[in-house]
């Protein structure tokens, strides 16, 4: 169902904000295998687990209100400004290679050059825009 509402929604130009198609995705999921209440890392320990569940919890008053300084921004306002950011100039990706962490053999992670390069001649495309 999900899928047939972004096709329409595709056919008319509007685009689907991203973490609501991963939540109703995810909805689904647990509907039809549950709740995790304890997750492990690769390694087999423990990362979360849930100890206690409180039916009739009370929480605090400010525990659903946004920082003064936050800024409810929808999907377009968030794609103009990378836009934005986009033209303005993103820094050159050799210097950001620079700062990326290394496998031990002094390069980048496998495969992590490759796509910084294409990312870059994206950019470099969408700046003579």
């Amino acid at each position: 169902m999900a899928k047939q509402a972004g096709a329409r929604a595709a056919q008319f130009g509007i685009q689907e904000d991203p973490c609501e198609i991963a939540d109703s995705q995810l909805m689904g999921r647990f509907r039809d295998v549950g709740m995790p209440l304890r997750s492990l890392d690769k390694n087999g320990q423990v990362e979360s687990e849930v100890r206690q569940v409180v039916k009739r919890a009370t929480p605090p008053p400010n525990a659903f209100t946004y920082p003064k300084d936050y800024q409810v921004k929808n999907v377009a306002q968030m794609q103009r400004e990378a836009q934005d950011q986009m033209r303005s100039g993103m820094p050159n990706m050799e210097e950001i290679m620079k700062h990326l962490p290394r496998d031990g053999s002094g390069g980048p992670p496998p495969g992590v050059e490759e796509q910084m390069r294409k990312l870059q001649e994206m950019m470099d495309r969408y700046k003579q825009q």
